[in-house]
């Protein structure tokens, strides 16, 4: 027979190991998004600044690449991408996360 004070115990130790192993947070999960910039139908191979917003003003990843992998959780995303060379040449796209996804922006 155990004391009251062993099983007191017993049962603390318990109530927290069952606690913590149901009560996990959860966790927002990661999708990749490509960001390509493509000149004449192909990759860019220049350097182009990118920059993405989240929730339109919120900015969530910078890179500077012609070719960015990124992870986001799902959502609404703005990628804006500058040439390096012209930094006259802006573009941006509007996209969705809800799985992998490629975004794709012609810097010409």
């Amino acid at each position: 027979m155990l004391s009251f004070g062993k099983a007191l115990l017993m049962c603390t130790i318990v109530s927290v190991c069952f606690s913590t192993s149901v009560v996990k947070p959860v966790a927002a999960e990661d999708f990749d998004v490509n960001l390509i910039a493509t000149i004449d139908n192909g990759p860019a191979l220049e350097s182009v600044e990118w920059t993405v917003y989240r929730n339109g003003t919120e900015t969530f990843k910078e890179a500077k690449r012609h070719l960015a992998h990124i992870k986001v959780p799902a959502g609404t995303y703005k990628a804006v991408a500058r040439l390096v060379s012209d930094r006259s040449v802006v573009r941006t796209r509007n996209f969705m996360v809800k799985n992998d996804t490629q975004v794709v922006i012609p810097m010409d």
